[in-house]
């Protein structure tokens, strides 16, 4: 997730992470808004792994 934080979202925003999500919060004018939010519906779209 570093690399994911400092190469993607150079931009003021908050990233939290949990045990079961990554939550990214923009701040309110980020002119990338857009991309990362085609990049997250693109990721979410991805089938999930089981860690069993």
């Amino acid at each position: 997730m570093p690399q994911l934080r400092s190469r993607l979202i150079k931009q003021a925003a908050r990233v939290r992470v949990s045990v079961r999500r990554v939550l990214v919060e923009l701040a309110a004018f980020c002119p990338a808004a857009a991309a990362l939010r085609q990049i997250a519906r693109k990721l979410m779209a991805l089938p999930q792994l089981a860690l069993h």
